[in-house]
């Protein structure tokens, strides 16, 4: 697999204000990993930007891409002394894959004015009912699939998976329900 630096570096193709920049089927799941796109069109901002720090990010993704080489057109939107706003465009021949808005800034400024987190200790959490979880399998509850799985692509598949309460074995001497009666029967209603 390709590092993802590799994977999300851009080049300079020669026009002004457009990057190049190649799609890796090493970052596949049905198409390319939206993060892997957002990262090559923040990356040919960068290039384009002379202020070294972003401190916003906003990105659409429009349509899904095949391997092989993008472009990258980025523009000026607003540009001051210590502040520069830039939008990306991410296209893949006719198709416009992302769009992109982005705002850098000069070195220091964003913690100068309380943008940045950095050097922040994590309080407590609160505590609470809000914030308890109760497992369902913690109240009697037994897993089922309730759909076969569905794919996307090689490697991710999804299914849902619901809890009911588990069908009680029949004790001794008990006669077996028959098929399609029963607290699991879709004929049946529960009140």
């Amino acid at each position: 697999m390709a590092a993802f630096d590799d994977a999300t570096r851009t080049v300079d193709s020669g026009e002004v204000g457009i990057q190049r920049a190649s799609l890796s089927p090493d970052w596949w799941v049905w198409g390319p990993v939206g993060g892997v796109i957002a990262a090559i069109a923040l990356r040919a901002m960068a290039a384009r930007s002379p202020l070294p720090r972003p401190t916003s990010f906003v990105c659409q993704f429009l349509e899904t891409g095949q391997a092989g080489e993008v472009r990258v057109a980025v523009r000026r939107l607003r540009s001051g002394r210590r502040t520069e706003a830039l939008a990306a465009e991410v296209r893949q021949g006719e198709r416009t894959l992302l769009v992109a808005s982005a705002w850098f800034v000069e070195k220091g400024l964003a913690r100068h004015r309380g943008l940045s987190a950095e050097g922040l200790a994590m309080t407590d959490r609160p505590t609470g009912r809000l914030l308890s979880y109760d497992p369902p399998w913690e109240r009697g509850l037994v897993p089922y699939v309730d759909r076969e799985p569905v794919g996307y692509g090689s490697n991710t598949y999804a299914c849902h998976v619901g809890y009911s309460r588990p069908i009680p074995a029949p004790q001794p001497g008990e006669a077996r329900a028959a098929e399609g009666s029963g607290p699991h029967s879709s004929d049946r209603s529960f009140a």
